[in-house]
């Protein structure tokens, strides 16, 4: 994995910190307040009431710019040094917030170019992590028609199942 070129989507700052506001701004200001309170320990006592009071303006871009160095802080230590998965002669590389209950896996095979269209390499991976909501999203994608397809992949054969996107 060390030796696989590594991608990186950077979104300019000014471009992230107007596309959230804008979100951000549709939202309920007592809920945004809520979730400002829940990060008071790692944004700091300063910067939390500044935050707040940004909400209180509606001055979301003010808010943002505030939170999103927490964030991007957060994100980009959670990347920092993150070992690849390798079994089979797959490696993977796994994204996603340390208390979110799922993640992101980006995976490839050792002299293998994935293809343009859509192949076997392009999989959305999903891991459950409580065996009767797994079975719960299975029975759902059954009842809409779709059935299981061998994995390309040995390991999710083994231990999940694969479902095609038709499109």
């Amino acid at each position: 994995m060390q030796a696989a070129p590594l991608l990186v989507l950077d979104v300019p700052r000014e471009a992230r910190v107007q596309y959230l506001a804008a979100d951000y701004g549709r939202h309920d200001a007592g809920a945004l307040a809520s979730a400002v309170l829940r990060l008071r320990k790692r944004l700091g006592g300063l910067v939390t009431k500044e935050a707040l009071g940004a909400i209180a303006e509606n001055d979301m871009v003010r808010m943002v710019e505030l939170v999103l160095a927490y964030y991007d802080k957060s994100y980009g230590y959670g990347l920092e040094g993150r070992k690849g998965v390798t079994h089979d002669g797959f490696d993977g590389l796994m994204v996603g917030h340390p208390q979110a209950p799922y993640h992101l896996e980006f995976t490839s095979q050792a002299g293998h170019v994935a293809e343009r269209s859509p192949s076997p390499e392009h999989l959305l991976v999903f891991y459950y992590p409580e065996q009767a909501t797994w079975e719960a999203a299975v029975a759902q994608l059954r009842a809409h028609g779709y059935q299981p397809v061998p994995a390309h992949n040995p390991y999710w054969d083994q231990q999940g199942l694969t479902f095609e996107d038709p499109d």
